[in-house]
């Protein structure tokens, strides 16, 4: 696994989060300078374990953590954006079989009960004591945002 002094990531305190990190990747913007696009990419890529990627990297060289629904996600639309806004094909032929495989993982089931259900496609995450969305809050045992579940459609 990659270390977490990447050009592309940055932070402090508890570690730069996926939501930081993923979600607020704008790939229209981080293309200008493709150097930069590609650096996110390969360091997100190498830090993929069992078809997830992590919400949290940890000061002083500590493991990453891998409690997030919403970090894989977040990735497969910032390689979209990539695409459209460069149609380069080359990089993302190269990140195919990394997207493949996070696919594969999530139809078979991640950690955290994170799987997609075969009745309905969609994806369902959590179970009791479990914070795994960007409003990842917990203190103590007690889970201040719980998303267990998946979406309804009500």
């Amino acid at each position: 696994m990659a270390e977490a002094s990447s050009p592309a990531i940055t932070g402090s305190g508890t570690g730069p989060r996926h939501h930081d990190c993923a979600a607020g990747i704008d790939a229209r913007d981080r293309t200008r300078e493709r150097g930069q696009a590609k650096s996110f990419f390969a360091f997100f890529r190498d830090n993929v374990d069992g078809g997830m990627l992590p919400n949290n990297f940890p000061d002083a060289g500590g493991k990453p953590e891998y409690n997030t629904v919403d970090a894989a996600l977040w990735y497969f639309e910032a390689v979209r954006q990539y695409f459209a806004a460069t149609q380069d094909t080359r990089r993302c032929k190269k990140l195919y079989p990394i997207l493949d495989g996070m696919i594969d993982a999530h139809v078979a089931g991640t950690r955290f009960n994170i799987h997609v259900d075969p009745a309905d496609g969609l994806l369902y995450a959590g179970g009791p004591r479990c914070q795994l969305t960007w409003m990842d809050a917990k203190v103590g045992d007690w889970v201040v945002t719980p998303r267990t579940g998946k979406p309804r459609g009500d």
